[in-house]
């Protein structure tokens, strides 16, 4: 009989050692999964300074709350164009807005674009409370800008063949875009203090080589990065890897908190050899048929875009590790 009685006893502890040991092996493999891995090396830094002209790339930079900046304070996405009503323009409207190069020299940002004389400003301009305007995105959202002139307004005017275009400068200390106010239909976990200036998302947009080349590699014409707009660019990741990346760690110090993957919108069609709309095998149709998720509806997605967690200096060639979702 007392044969009898250990038996079952032996059975429930058995089964109970399996269960601890089990909840044991899934509590490491968890805390493996939420560990930062090797993914690849930065492969390119690029600064846009104005939204929807070209960008220019840079060897370092550091990260900031506000987006990758770059020489001389320049922070990506800090100016753009509006009309006179100060309503923003995007090469959605103006997709000749693309062919408009930029770069930074010896605090001076340096304009050039096609049958158009090469125009100077400077990358730091005194703010004037009485040349602070309120500028829309959207249609609705409202940010305070620093009207840049009557030389860059003439400039842009008359390369757009548009009147009453302005240059507007979210420089410091004026209001920033507060993300968590911003209501997505694929939803965003923004937390408190993550910000932007006149980006279309939010501070920072990531995205790799690989997955660029797997979307070129079914495409007639290839698309360049210009095309997709990341400010990091990584390489030796696999295609769509970053997809799943939760968190990105760069270097030492710089930490990206990614809040979703970057739908694609109407820009993906602009041939930025010409600026010109694509009107025939045009690849935002294409990569609908290959990028769609439910969430995001019929917004392909390409790249992830993301919120800073802790700033520092970044580098091309600095290793980048993620944390997976």
């Amino acid at each position: 009989m007392a044969g009898a009685d250990i038996e079952p006893v032996a059975v429930f502890f058995t089964l109970a050692a399996g269960v601890v040991i089990k909840y044991i092996l899934s509590a490491i493999v968890g805390s493996r999964k939420r560990e930062y891995e090797l993914v690849g090396e930065v492969a390119s830094l690029t600064c846009y300074p104005i939204k929807s002209c070209g960008g220019f790339n840079v060897e370092s930079g550091n990260c900031t709350n506000l987006g990758l900046q770059v020489e001389n304070g320049v922070i990506d996405r800090h100016w753009v164009v509006s009309d006179g009503s100060y309503n923003m323009l995007s090469s959605n409207q103006m997709p000749t807005l693309a062919l408009v190069r930029t770069k930074c020299s010896h605090g001076q940002l340096i304009l050039d674009a096609p049958d158009m004389p090469t125009l100077t400003l400077p990358a730091s301009p005194v703010v004037l409370r009485s040349k602070v305007v309120n500028v829309v995105s959207s249609g609705k959202t409202q940010l305070e800008g620093l009207d840049c002139g009557e030389e860059p307004a003439s400039w842009f005017s008359k390369y757009l063949g548009r009147e009453g275009v302005r240059l507007l400068h979210s420089a410091p200390g004026l209001q920033k875009r507060d993300i968590t106010q911003e209501k997505k239909a694929w939803g965003s976990p923004a937390i408190a203090g993550d910000q932007a200036a006149y980006s279309d998302f939010c501070a920072y947009l990531l995205m790799s080589e690989t997955s660029q080349a797997a979307v070129n590699e079914q495409l007639q014409e290839p698309l360049s990065l210009q095309s997709f707009r990341p400010t990091i660019v990584v390489k030796g990741s696999r295609p769509y890897d970053e997809d799943e990346w939760q968190s990105v760690k760069i270097g030492d110090n710089a930490v990206l908190r990614t809040l979703y993957c970057t739908p694609r919108c109407i820009k993906v069609n602009i041939d930025f050899k010409t600026g010109q709309r694509i009107k025939e095998n045009k690849p935002l149709d294409f990569l609908r048929t290959i990028r769609c998720v439910p969430r995001f509806g019929k917004s392909p997605i390409l790249g992830i875009s993301s919120a800073l967690d802790q700033g520092g200096s970044v580098r091309v060639g600095d290793p980048v590790y993620a944390m997976r979702a």
